[in-house]
């Protein structure tokens, strides 16, 4: 009974900030962003650098072509002002290693970078994907297919956090038709530090919206949740519109499969939940918050910079 009444105390006071926040989410979001400190909220305007197009050139390489492969990269001013900073090319052929180059900057008007592949050889199948960060320190990966493990942003040790709300990393898998994400800790995953409940998720963005009053909202609302919240035995995906819906969830089958070992926590699941072209990009954040038991206030303890998430591989073969 003492948990149910903590839910839907918590429930009602959830949609009770969601009702106001009608009128005051953007000049909230707004002052998240303005007062974003390093080492505690390093979400550096929410935008991150973006991987508009990859190609290869020529476009059907021939045994004895040296392919060259350029990407356009992208940056949005938000309430500051950053760049790209670094762009890589990883490439590989099937069950070989993967080299990683740097790949050079040959067009400052539109960000176009390029760099070249090994000489091509009768039917050789290369594989490559492109990364970038910026001078905030957020990122653009694609995850290729596989199911392997990647790690997508790290984020300092900071000793001024407990260890059970200091995030250490956000890791991607790709397994083609399901995404998993998993957010690392430096300490074990807790249900309470005093008075505060401690919540957990990697936060992700389905909308194409940059940091601009007119999308503010759309933003917000686009959001869903891979959250993990141990006091109320929660741990799904779920909308961020309606995380009063999620305190107390209806009967049937949950969107993510959640699995925690240790100081590591994973969720797995369609990412055509978030967005159904989610292959052009989901933006991710992962963060631990903790939260009021007695006024519900909800507090955000430590994020990761941004990644803007791409679950897709380029590939071609030489003729």
């Amino acid at each position: 009974m003492k948990k149910f009444i903590l839910v839907f105390t918590a429930a009602v006071l959830l949609f009770a900030t969601r009702v106001r926040a009608q009128d005051d989410s953007m000049a909230w979001f707004r002052s998240l962003i303005e007062n974003a400190r390093a080492e505690a909220t390093d979400m550096g305007g929410w935008v991150a650098p973006e991987i508009y197009g990859v190609n290869i050139y020529p476009l059907r390489p021939a045994a004895g072509d040296t392919p060259v492969v350029r990407a356009m990269i992208g940056t949005w001013n938000g309430m500051v002002s950053y760049t790209a900073a670094s762009v890589t090319l990883t490439y590989w052929k099937a069950g070989g290693d993967k080299t990683t180059v740097d790949m050079k900057r040959i067009d400052e008007t539109h960000g176009i970078y390029e760099a070249a592949l090994p000489r091509a050889a009768a039917g050789d199948e290369y594989f490559y994907t492109v990364s970038a960060t910026d001078t905030w320190g957020n990122a653009a990966i694609q995850a290729p297919p596989g199911g392997d493990r990647i790690p997508l942003m790290a984020d300092t040790q900071d000793a001024a956090l407990d260890p059970s709300l200091d995030v250490i990393s956000v890791q991607a898998a790709n397994y083609g038709d399901q995404l998993m994400l998993c957010l690392e800790l430096a300490g074990k995953p807790g249900r309470n530090i005093g008075s505060d409940l401690l919540a957990y998720g990697v936060i992700l963005f389905g909308e194409d919206v940059r940091y601009k009053p007119s999308k503010t909202e759309t933003e917000l609302g686009s959001a869903w949740l891979a959250g993990h919240v141990p006091a109320f035995s929660i741990s799904d995906l779920m909308p961020a519109s309606d995380l009063a819906g999620a305190l107390a969830p209806a009967p049937g089958p949950k969107k993510a499969e959640f699995k925690k070992k240790d100081n590591l926590m994973c969720w797995r699941f369609d990412p055509a939940v978030v967005r159904a072209d989610y292959e052009i990009g989901l933006k991710v954040v992962g963060a631990s918050l903790a939260v009021d038991s007695s006024s519900m206030a909800l507090k955000i303890s430590d994020t990761t910079h941004v990644t803007m998430l791409y679950p897709r591989v380029n590939s071609f073969k030489v003729q």
